[in-house]
């Protein structure tokens, strides 16, 4: 799925300045980082002329990471370091994992398809201000600009990148029945697609209500009106 509702900024019970805090910091803004260069590389790669095809190779080892690092989120939130519900982190963490290393890491029929840099482009596209906006946030308000992409963007990224997802997986199932000695995985892509259904609507009307409920609060509060001016005594 390509946007979380998961929080790597909002503290649980950390101090201000906490050496969780710091921690913090240091993941979501090196996490910005990561998924920016795995951005660079998707467009290195079609600049070149190298096409859908060679998409995969050229991101390869740098999404395997910074999706992989993704797992620490859940862990933040078991510990309390994070206010994230852990149930939702685990479906959006859990979905791209198994994803990446149980579709498109096991099927070059699959990862060659444009479907598959679709949905890396729209995973870097949510995952760079949304990290940026929480390593900002432990330290200091976000600019409005920064809020108003990290909690817009899904609108558009979250389509895409989930629908590429499920496009992914199903592209994968005549493949999945293919594995010997028993299609293990087949039965968990078609387990996955059927939380897909539930799922879906779910994560999107959860960040719809945290869209209203950010936008609101950082939005300039309207001006008092003037007080009439008292009697003469």
């Amino acid at each position: 799925m390509a946007s979380k509702p998961a929080s790597s900024a909002g503290s649980g019970n950390s101090s201000s300045n906490s050496p969780i805090k710091y921690y913090l910091f240091a993941y979501n803004f090196s996490m910005a980082l990561g998924w920016s260069y795995v951005l660079i590389q998707l467009i290195l790669c079609y600049a070149q002329g190298k096409g859908p095809e060679q998409a995969y190779n050229c991101v390869k080892t740098s999404l395997q990471i910074w999706q992989t690092g993704a797992v620490l989120e859940v862990l933040h939130s078991l510990l309390g370091f994070v206010r994230s519900p852990v149930g939702s982190t685990i479906v959006q963490v859990t979905s791209r994992i198994y994803v990446l290393w149980s579709v498109c890491y096991v099927f070059e029929q699959v990862r060659i398809s444009p479907v598959f840099s679709s949905m890396v482009a729209a995973w870097c596209c949510a995952e760079i201000p949304r990290y940026m906006w929480y390593a900002i946030n432990l330290f200091s308000p976000p600019p409005k600009a920064l809020t108003f992409v990290r909690y817009s963007g899904f609108l558009v990224l979250y389509p895409v990148g989930a629908g590429s997802e499920i496009v992914l997986t199903i592209m994968s199932l005549p493949l999945q029945k293919t594995v010997e000695p028993v299609p293990f995985v087949y039965y968990i892509c078609i387990a996955a697609l059927i939380c897909y259904v539930p799922g879906l609507p779910y994560m999107y009307y959860y960040m719809l209500k945290q869209r209203r409920k950010v936008l609101a609060s950082s939005a300039p509060s309207a001006p008092s009106a003037p007080s009439a001016p008292s009697a003469p005594s």
